[in-house]
């Protein structure tokens, strides 16, 4: 079997608003592909159970409106103001539900 992609998250402690959404986010990821993925939640001030990574592998999968996306990359990082992220080093899919094509960036 793969090695686990290890999705780390550092929040707050007590955690603020945003940091429990990231946190449900996350933690659907983590239900939605229970043998791929598994969560590291750092809380500021709380000892590491385990050490930070010094890089991280990201996996997004987006289903909708007749079109499915797939990114496995490097890293992801995401704005907590907006949610808009940015992909870095990695490979993008993009398939429509209709055409039998599927389009990949890689970069």
């Amino acid at each position: 079997m793969e090695e686990k992609v290890k999705l780390e998250i550092y929040i707050a402690r007590p955690p603020t608003r945003k940091c429990r959404e990231l946190l449900a986010v996350m933690q659907q990821v983590v239900e939605r592909h229970p043998d791929e993925v598994r969560l590291v939640v750092f809380e500021r001030g709380v000892p590491c159970q385990e050490e930070p990574s010094a890089s991280l592998k990201a996996l997004l999968t987006k289903e909708g409106g007749g079109v499915k996306e797939s990114f496995k990359g490097d890293s992801i990082t995401i704005s907590l103001d907006n949610w808009e992220g940015v992909f870095l080093g990695g490979a993008s899919e993009r398939s429509l539900s209709d055409k039998s094509t599927t389009y990949r960036f890689a970069g």
